[in-house]
């Protein structure tokens, strides 16, 4: 169970919150939280927000939203070129990667365990499998908190991190029934929302490129073949060169974005306002 708050029905001010509710307004509820939400709170005018039970520790959090425009940075450190797939999750082309052997292990674990009590169609089947499914997105939600994390760590300011456009992943790729269960559940996209706000909050720039090409393209000599990309080995028919093919990709990725910098859409802290949610306990 949740609302959402208004200017009208919610304030906020010295880490305390005002509600308005039917029995009238409840005033000065303090704030149960930790430094990182006081930082992000000090200072702001917060607007809107949303109350949400938690009913398995029986009380309620509040969601506080907060917007505010990062500085203007001028690109002037490294490009990074990553590239996001299943069996790595991420591969950058500094060489960090994530791999995705034991989330697909846990992802095809919960795809059965859904099947099975979809089968039996009991109510307590079916009371588990909602339990199971906010579980499941918890877990992979602190996953992909946990990668944007690394990388942007491992990142300074002024650099540029390049992704592929996926927009239309599910639809572009092809994969055999039983990887489908798995792959539609993905969080494709929730990586680069992750990416895009620690990223501005750090100074770093992102940008998007075409991803046409990237995974059958030799970084080498730039020879492009369907046949250069044999499973998760890159080996090219034209100069020989061979390497992982998530890390070929992601230099392609870079290389894209190092040959095309003019022509791409691009996301940066200027353009892009950093939403920072608290949620502290009320």
């Amino acid at each position: 169970m949740s609302f959402d708050l208004d200017a009208r029905t919610f304030s906020f001010k010295d880490m305390k919150v005002s509600i308005s509710s039917v029995d009238g307004r409840l005033k000065n509820i303090a704030l149960d939280i930790g430094d990182y939400q006081k930082n992000a709170l000090n200072g702001q005018g917060a607007k809107s927000a949303k109350i949400v039970y938690n009913k398995k520790h029986n009380c309620f959090f509040i969601h506080i939203a907060v917007d505010y425009a990062a500085e203007c940075i001028v690109p002037s450190g490294d490009v990074i070129g990553i590239d996001r797939g299943l069996y790595n999750i991420v591969y950058c082309s500094d060489k960090f990667r994530y791999s995705g052997k034991q989330v697909m292990h846990k992802r095809r674990q919960y795809v059965k365990l859904r099947a099975s009590l979809q089968a039996k169609g009991t109510k307590g089947a079916k009371k588990l499998l909602k339990r199971l499914g906010g579980k499941e997105k918890r877990w992979m939600t602190d996953i992909n908190h946990q990668i944007s994390r690394k990388i942007v760590d491992n990142s300074n300011k002024g650099d540029i991190l390049v992704l592929e456009d996926l927009k239309h992943i599910r639809k572009r790729i092809k994969l055999a029934k039983k990887q489908r269960a798995v792959v539609n559940s993905w969080a494709f996209g929730q990586i680069q929302k992750f990416l895009e706000y620690k990223a501005a909050e750090k100074g770093i720039l992102m940008t998007y490129i075409d991803p046409r090409y990237t995974s059958q393209k030799c970084s080498k000599c730039n020879c492009i073949h369907k046949s250069n990309r044999n499973s998760h080995l890159f080996i090219c028919k034209e100069c020989g060169y061979t390497a992982n093919a998530d890390y070929n990709a992601s230099c392609n990725i870079r290389m894209v974005y190092m040959t095309h910098e003019d022509g791409l859409m691009s996301k940066s802290p200027e353009a892009t306002p950093i939403k920072v949610v608290a949620s502290p306990r009320l």
